[in-house]
This record gives C-alpha cells, structure tokens and sequence, in this order.
C-alpha cells in the first residue's frame, strides 16, 4: 500500500512540474509573439539598429529618426497626407521598386520637418503616381532624390526654399509641371528625362543660380524649359530638346524644341538643330540671355563658318556668334530679342545634330542600392544615331495663360494615424517580380517562430514520455 501511494504521489508530482513546465515556456512563446508583432505592423517602424538592414516600411506614416528604410510592397494612399512624411535629417528612404499611388488630392513623398534645417535626406528606387505633389523637398538642404519615376500628377518633383539638393536620374511623364525648382538656389538637376509635360523642367519665384546639367526634355506641351518671375543665373547645360541640344543662361526666358528646322538662309546650311525661345513672365527682371549655345557634332570638315541666327517669323537675322571647336558648339551673348534660333553654316559644312544619352532609371526591387551614372560628362550621338527611347507624340504649343498650379494646393498636412494600406498593381516603371511578401531584405520573417514551436512540441512530447515511465 505504501509503494503504491508513493507511486501515485511521484505521477502526481511529475504532472505538477510538467505543468509548470509547459507553462513556462507558453509564458516564453507569447512574449515573443508579441515582440515579433510589434514589427510586423503597418506603418512607419523606429530606425534599425546600428548596423542591422533597414527598416520595413508597409504603409503611409512619419519618418521621424534618422536611419535606413525600405518600402516592402505598393501602396494606394487617397487619404494620408503626405502618404510619407520625412521629418527627420541623415535618413535614406528606399522604396524597393515599388509604387506609391495616389488620387491627385494629397501628397506622396515629403521631405519636410517644417520646425527646422534638414538635411541629408535621400529618397530613391521608387514610383510615385497620381499625386499633387510626388516627390518634394521644403526648406532641405544636401538632399538627394534619384532613380525614380513621378507620373500624372500636378508637381512630379519639387525642390522649394532649399540648397544643395540633387535630383538626378529621374523621370518625369505626364505632369503638369514635370521638375520643378521654387524659391530654390544651389541646387543640381541632372540627367533626367521630362518628357510630355506640360512644362518640363520649371524654374520660377526667385530660383537662382541653380545647375541643369545634361536633361532631356521634349515634346511637353508647353514649354520644355522655363525660367519666370525673376528667375535668374540659372546655368542649363545640354538640353536635349528633341530638335537639337542647347545650353542657355537666361532669365524670365521659356524654351522649346521645334517640329522641324526652318529652311536655312540662301547660301547657308544648317546643322539641323532649332528651338523656340520666348520671353516670361517676370516681376523686376527683363526677360533676357545671357549665353545661348547650339551643341553640335563635325565628323570633319570645316564648321568656323557656323553662326546662330534668329527669327521673328520673317527672315532670318545671324547672331554675333563664336564657334568653339574643342567643345563642340557654337554660341551669343547678350540676347534680348526672341524668336526661333538655330545654327547655320556656309554651304558643304560638315556638322550634325547633337542627341543625348540619358534614358529613364530602372527601379530595382528589395534593394537598398542603386546603379547610378555619373553626369559629369555626357554621351552624345548624332540625330542619326540611336538615341533615349522618347516619344515623337507631336506637342501642341499653348499660352503661358495656363499658368503652373502656383502650388496647386494649400499645404495642409493630416495625422498618418490609423492608415491603411492596400496593396496596388505595379505600374510597370520597376523590373523584376512583385516582392509584396516578406524576404530577408524587406520585413521579419518566420523562422524564429517555427523554431520555437519545435522547442514547445520537442519538450511537451519529453516530459510525456518521462510522465509515463
């Protein structure tokens, strides 16, 4: 009887601390689900440790701690504004390649903290779509955007009241005002693509003493290049227009490429490369040109005969012109009449058109890290050669009485809170596959998990066995 109770009492006492047991490690369990949950959520999660990836980023919301951070899916935002919110200095924001649409009433991508400087924000590697506003600096400086696409939206990017920001290799289709600088000085836009806009790259209120170097920009339906309302010492540098590649330093001055060169002067010949050139709008400053410059390429023969000449829309009047063999171009000073300019040489000159090099960006998927060309110098070709796939859409010329969205809209900007994001199709900008689930590189994954459930059932099925010996 005695062994038999002692044999009872031992079942009973190895159930007790198998219980104890299996709750222990339940308790274990649930804590970490929890922690994990914490990082799965929606939205904007704090910065990554020091030296760990980026953080994953799901939904519309604030960035507000310096550090890396990644976009994990596409999102379709109509009510946050801005769906990102970049408040915080020294932070790179990756979008992963994917797409960030909108409605055309708020804004995507704003990289403001509206209390202070900021400065050393990088935002990349992403698609913005149907926004007022796509991507936009205010009161930045030292920023970077670049390898990205903004379409169909009012202001594809802005760069307001900053200095040194970047905007490089980006491409900007079917905005109203394609890249646009306000109020902006010290700043570098170069080797974007602004194609069927109404206005391509958009200087206004004051811009001064910014750098275009080697852009694309044709067939937008107003004007290619703008500068207005005193917008001065603006140093552009190879423009491709479409109908020839220009360098001007102007102010109050509009540009555009043509459909087809004029007919050249008896006894001259023409090297195939015109544009329109209008004054703006102004408030102080007399629409003027400082330097204008026809860019051309000579396989060889003689181009010292070449000239820029001008026309109201009657006969042409030659320009006093200087030709500069060893950079390829010929240019004037001092222009305060407008009209159709274009460059013209004795007849047999030996001199092509000038084409540039720069295509749209490729997004990359899942990365932090982009392939970017540097642009301080630039590939040419000749008219004839293979240029950037643009398209030869015909753009109609209207007044500047369709005036810019003089911001569009009031910058009012709402709480992110409760945000949710639903998942959107991809618009076809980005290469590769659909990286919406969670990888290594862009959220918390579930092998933690797994593994500790496999610890549970391992001791759940121990202490069983121990419970029955």
């Amino acid at each position: 009887m005695t062994g038999k109770k002692r044999g009872r009492g031992g079942r009973g006492s190895l159930d007790e601390r198998t219980k104890r047991q299996l709750r222990a490690l339940a308790t274990a369990l649930l804590v970490v689900l929890a922690t994990a949950a914490v990082g799965v959520g929606t939205g904007v999660a704090g910065a990554q440790a020091s030296g760990s990836g980026p953080t994953p980023i799901e939904g519309c919301g604030t960035i507000d701690e310096p550090g890396r951070y990644v976009l994990t899916t596409n999102v379709t935002n109509t009510s946050a504004d801005p769906c990102i919110a970049i408040t915080a200095s020294d932070v790179v924001f990756d979008g992963g390649g994917h797409t960030l649409a909108g409605n055309k009433s708020n804004y995507g991508i704003r990289v403001d903290n509206g209390d202070g400087p900021q400065s050393n924000v990088t935002v990349r590697n992403i698609a913005v779509d149907r926004w007022v506003r796509g991507i936009s600096f205010m009161n930045a400086t030292g920023g970077t955007v670049e390898n990205t696409t903004a379409t169909d939206s009012i202001e594809g990017y802005l760069v307001q009241e900053s200095t040194g920001v970047t905007v490089r290799h980006n491409y900007a289709y079917d905005n109203a005002l394609g890249i646009h600088l306000r109020n902006a000085e010290g700043n570098l836009v170069e080797r974007n693509v602004a194609n069927e806009n109404k206005w391509g790259i958009h200087l206004e209120f004051r811009a001064k003493d910014n750098r275009v170097v080697d852009n694309v920009a044709q067939n937008n339906s107003n004007w290619d290049l703008i500068s207005r309302l005193d917008s001065s010492n603006n140093v552009v540098s190879r423009l491709d227009v479409g109908s020839g590649t220009f360098s001007i330093v102007s102010t109050n001055v509009a540009l555009k490429g043509t459909n087809a060169t004029p007919d050249a002067p008896n006894g001259r010949a023409g090297i195939d490369s015109s544009a329109e050139i209008v004054g703006a709008s102004s408030e102080d400053l007399d629409p003027s040109i400082a330097s204008l410059s026809v860019h051309y390429r000579a396989p060889g023969g003689n181009v010292s005969s070449l000239a820029i000449y001008r026309s109201d829309g009657g006969s042409w009047t030659e320009l006093d012109s200087t030709v500069r063999p060893a950079e390829s171009l010929v240019s004037t000073s001092n222009v305060t009449e407008f009209g159709t300019v274009a460059a013209f040489g004795a007849e047999g000159t030996n001199a092509q058109s000038v084409s540039l090099d720069v295509s749209r960006p490729t997004l990359t998927r899942g990365s932090m890290t982009t392939t970017t060309t540097s642009a301080t110098t630039s590939t040419e070709t000749t008219a004839a050669e293979t240029s950037t796939s643009m398209a030869t859409t015909t753009a109609t010329t209207t007044s500047e009485a369709d005036t810019t969205s003089d911001s569009a809209t009031a910058e009012t900007s709402t709480s992110m809170g409760g945000t949710t994001a639903t998942s959107a199709a991809d618009t076809g900008t980005s290469s590769g596959t659909d990286a919406g689930t969670t990888t290594e590189t862009t959220g918390p994954g579930f092998g933690l998990l797994a593994a500790l459930i496999a610890v549970l059932a391992v001791a759940l099925l121990a202490t069983r066995r121990t419970g029955g010996r």
